[in-house]
């Protein structure tokens, strides 16, 4: 599918389409790290079956990311293709600048170490931030 006017139904549910997949993956990886962090805490697991509890978190995150390269290589409507690279980057960027922030206090002993599985829900956040205030920007400019 295209999307050459940014508020028409396709191009608006296509990317109310990406940010709900994205929204639900980024639930589903918190759900699974508070419920293999329990687990782990629980239960004294080792070898394949610890590993195997400690990867499946990852699941939903490759769900939700690894189809988007190809979607970006696949899309021929502009707006779209320009409205998901524009968001990539505001959420690389918030997730680059809170961790760096945060690992900056960190260092210098202010704040508690942060793991590093939060980086992809800051990434989420800012994608999702990205996406909703562009199409309202867009929204009200065509208004």
């Amino acid at each position: 599918m295209t999307c050459h006017i940014p508020s028409s139904p396709t191009c608006l549910r296509l990317a109310n389409d990406l940010t709900a997949d994205t929204s639900r993956a980024a639930l589903l990886y918190a759900v699974a790290i508070i419920g293999v962090k329990w687990a782990l805490d629980t239960y004294p697991l080792s070898g394949s079956s610890q590993v195997f509890l400690v990867l499946l978190p990852t699941l939903p995150l490759v769900a939700s990311v690894g189809p988007m390269g190809p979607y970006y290589g696949e899309e021929t409507g502009e707006y779209l293709r320009h409205h998901l690279a524009i968001s990539i980057m505001i959420g690389a960027g918030f997730m680059l600048a809170i961790t760096t922030i945060w690992g900056s206090l960190t260092d210098a002993g202010l704040a508690p170490h942060m793991s590093s599985f939060w980086a992809y829900t800051l990434w989420c956040m800012g994608f999702g931030i990205a996406q909703s205030t562009l199409f309202l920007r867009s929204r009200i400019e065509e208004a």
